[in-house]
């Protein structure tokens, strides 16, 4: 149904961040009592995962294929079933 997601960096560990995600769903059963028919059931389901991921110090350049409203690329028009390509560049010296 829906998924939430926050990103908040790591405080003893420059460069590192916490990425909590909170999955909620909706679950629906046939519940029997006794020999009646099934009665069916809906209830929501709360999912929650934490990973801690090393998200660069801020000096990347960073491309995605979401689309821009305002931007050059218009004639995407975004669409639910494509995945997101996301591109990081880091120059060294």
């Amino acid at each position: 149904m829906y998924v939430y997601i926050d990103v908040e960096p790591v405080g003893f560990n420059r460069g590192f961040y916490t990425v909590d995600v909170r999955y909620f769903y909706r679950v629906t059963a046939d519940a029997f009592v006794g020999a009646a028919r099934p009665v069916e059931i809906s209830g929501l389901c709360v999912f929650d995962k934490r990973v801690i991921l090393f998200g660069s110090e801020g000096s990347a350049k960073i491309f995605s294929s979401q689309v821009t409203l305002d931007g050059l690329d218009e004639q995407h028009i975004r669409q639910t079933n494509l995945p997101t390509a996301v591109v990081e560049v880091t120059a060294h010296n």
